[in-house]
C-alpha cells in the first residue's frame, strides 16, 4: 500500500518543485508571529488567510477568558468532529435551537438534517 504522504518527500505534486528546491516560502514556511489575520513572515507584514484566526478574534481577551472557562467546565475532549459520528451534548443541542431561531433553514429531504439556506 502506498503512503499518501510519500509525494511530500519528492518533487511531485503542485508544490513539488518548491519542495525539491528547499523552498520555505510556499512550503513549510516558518512564521515570526502568533497566527492571526496579520503576521510577520521573513520580516514583512502579511495578511494571513490560511489560519482559523483570519478575523482576529482568537486574541480577544474576552473570548480567551470565555474559552478558558469553557475548558475548565467541559474539558477539551467533548464530542468533536461530525455530530453524526461522535454525538452531541444536550448543551450543544440547546445552542443549535437558540441560534437556529435566527437562521432560515430547510430540512434535507433524505436525512431530516436541517441545513441553512444560502
Amino acid at each position: 500500500m502506498t503512503d499518501m504522504f510519500d509525494k511530500c518527500a519528492t518533487d511531485a505534486g503542485y508544490f513539488g518543485r518548491f519542495r525539491a528546491a528547499g523552498d520555505r516560502f510556499f512550503t513549510l514556511p516558518v512564521i515570526d508571529d502568533l497566527p492571526g489575520p496579520h503576521m510577520k513572515f521573513q520580516g514583512q507584514d502579511n495578511i494571513m488567510w490560511s489560519v482559523n484566526n483570519y478575523i482576529g478574534l482568537a486574541g480577544n481577551e474576552e473570548i480567551k477568558q470565555a474559552a478558558l472557562e469553557a475548558t475548565e467546565k467541559w474539558s477539551v475532549s467533548s464530542p468533536m468532529g461530525s455530530r453524526m459520528m461522535s454525538g452531541s451534548t444536550s448543551q450543544g443541542e440547546q445552542r443549535r435551537k437558540t441560534h437556529g431561531a435566527f437562521l432560515p433553514s430547510q430540512r434535507h429531504e433524505r436525512s431530516g438534517i436541517r441545513t441553512q439556506k444560502r
